[in-house]
């Protein structure tokens, strides 16, 4: 269990988050992030999107608007997360990341947990 916290923090330090909160984003998405596959790629930059529409959405105060991005970021991480099954690029994501990937996905599982989403 250790050694997973270890993968995780390291995977997650890989992000860079903005320190100034005024900064229109709060995770800009960059090529680093790239899996060279240009549709997967659209799919996380729209989440990239959407989790910096629900930081817009919480620092103007909106809560109607933060309820759509929350409910629109997790369907479209459900639908994402099926695409990526269907197509069977998660064993080429797995072979570029490893057990790295295996530990975000897990990441991502139990947060979307939180908030009451089954994911797989």
């Amino acid at each position: 269990m250790a050694s997973q916290s270890e993968v995780l923090r390291q995977l997650v330090g890989q992000f860079k988050v903005a320190k100034n909160m005024e900064q229109v984003e709060l995770f800009p998405w960059n090529e680093g992030y790239s899996v060279a596959i240009n549709e997967m790629d659209g799919h996380h930059k729209k989440i990239f999107q959407l989790i910096n529409d629900v930081n817009r959405a919480m620092r103007g105060r909106d809560t109607e608007q933060i309820n759509r991005v929350v409910d629109e970021l997790v369907k479209f991480t459900v639908y994402h997360f099926a695409e990526e099954e269907s197509m069977e690029l998660i064993l080429q994501v797995r072979k570029l990341y490893s057990k790295d990937f295996s530990c975000f996905k897990e990441f991502i599982r139990v947060e979307m947990a939180a908030l009451g989403v089954r994911l797989f």
